[in-house]
């Protein structure tokens, strides 16, 4: 089924007020974890498949989502320290 929709505010309540407390740096390690897990697998959909058959148009906006979810994946699963040297490109 085609992707016609982006998501744009969580399914679960628990996520969205992970989120706000988040942004507001009030959020404890198991607000932050759930936040970035949502923003990682939901809205991002890191993982999840990009094409839509129903629109190109569609498929280009969710592979721009995907692109923030693998760019944040990719800041944390690097070596800060080889960024640091190598500069933002290097990765």
């Amino acid at each position: 089924m085609a992707i016609t929709k982006p998501v744009v505010l969580p399914a679960d309540m628990t996520d969205a007020y992970a989120i706000k407390s988040v942004a507001q740096g009030e959020g404890g390690p198991n607000e932050q974890i759930r936040a970035f897990r949502w923003i990682i697998d939901e809205l991002c959909n890191t993982y999840g498949m990009s094409f839509d058959e129903e629109s190109s148009r569609m498929t280009d906006f969710n592979e721009g989502r995907r692109h923030v979810g693998r760019s944040l994946v990719n800041i944390i699963n690097e070596n800060l320290g080889q960024i640091e040297t190598k500069g933002p490109r290097g990765l």
